[in-house]
């Protein structure tokens, strides 16, 4: 046990009423909508498969507070029909603007980033290659589907700033590459690192750090 005298101990406590109190983060809050197609997945399931990874990255190179906020059976919201409309553009725009009463109105303070999980891709495009989420760039809206395990933190990551241009695939201890999220497209022969470039990670890190002056 550590012992110390009671000059020492004055001494210290003064010492440490001199620190200076540092500015607290703003939170990060992802607000998860999952559409209504999904009424079977567990918030529980859907944490471990598609956003865990996501906050270990986030954890690994910042130290934003982050609270994940699920939201379910919000008519005009949750059951945006977006099989319909084959246009990923248009369904990103009107889940934005569902949900901006809620975001200017219901918000806590903080950082608030919307996403909107769905089951399926959003556009089948004319090369045969499908539009599986899509996202402000540094914004506060994004849809996401369920068909990679890396989409959500593919789209936040646009929202927070990152580019495809910083994305990058690395080569593992195993000789075998992994694309890092926000890689502009899937390879068959790659696995998802599931971490952002360094490159990225610096985009990030100054988004957020805008939020905080």
């Amino acid at each position: 046990m550590l012992r110390i005298k009671p000059l020492a101990m004055l001494m210290v406590l003064a010492f440490a009423l001199r620190l200076p109190v540092a500015k607290a983060s703003e939170t990060l809050i992802i607000h998860v909508y999952l559409h209504d197609e999904l009424a079977s997945v567990s918030e529980q399931s859907l944490y471990r498969d598609y956003l865990k990874h996501w906050e270990d990255e986030m954890h690994a190179f910042t130290s934003q507070p982050i609270e994940v906020v699920y939201h379910r059976d919000i008519p005009g919201i949750t059951d945006i029909e977006y099989a319909a409309r084959n246009n990923a553009r248009s369904t990103l725009q009107a889940f934005q603007d569902a949900v901006a009463e809620l975001r200017f109105q219901h918000y806590p303070s903080g950082i608030n980033k919307s996403i909107l999980v769905t089951e399926n891709v959003y556009e089948l495009l004319d090369n045969g290659s499908t539009v599986q989420g899509l996202a402000q760039f540094q914004g506060n809206s994004a849809i996401a589907s369920r068909t990679s395990y890396a989409s959500l933190g593919h789209e936040i990551g646009h929202m927070l700033g990152a580019t495809h241009e910083h994305a990058e695939t690395i080569r593992t201890p195993l000789l075998y590459k992994c694309e890092t999220y926000v890689y502009p497209e899937r390879a068959w022969d790659r696995s998802h690192c599931y971490r952002y470039s360094d490159d990225n990670r610096q985009n990030i890190v100054d988004h957020l750090r805008s939020h905080q002056q």
